[in-house]
């Protein structure tokens, strides 16, 4: 995937709507680096538009989910709810306590 955009194959990309979900998997990604990645994605793909242009204001959220889900990665490592379904399961309660 990062092949892609070293070879800034999303900024060919015409709709910001694309560019966006190609940056989705760096919101979802549970390591810090490709978290920062998707929010300078984010901060360059906003500042290479007019606040008037359609789609702004989607971009603007995007880059705030983006900053969200790195503060959680931040905090815990990990997206603490991932898994909390095997929270239920005997066994696992000897893992997380």
């Amino acid at each position: 995937m990062l092949t892609y955009f070293l070879k800034e194959f999303d900024k060919s990309l015409q709709h910001p709507v694309h560019t966006m979900l190609l940056y989705h998997p760096f919101e979802h990604s549970e390591d810090l680096s490709m978290q920062l990645l998707g929010i300078k994605k984010f901060e360059e793909m906003l500042q290479n538009m007019d606040p008037s242009d359609a789609g702004y204001h989607h971009t603007e959220q995007g880059l705030k989910f983006s900053q969200d889900h790195q503060e959680v990665i931040a905090k815990f490592g990990r997206f603490p709810h991932r898994f909390s379904f095997f929270l239920y399961l005997p066994f696992m309660h000897a893992y997380v306590c």
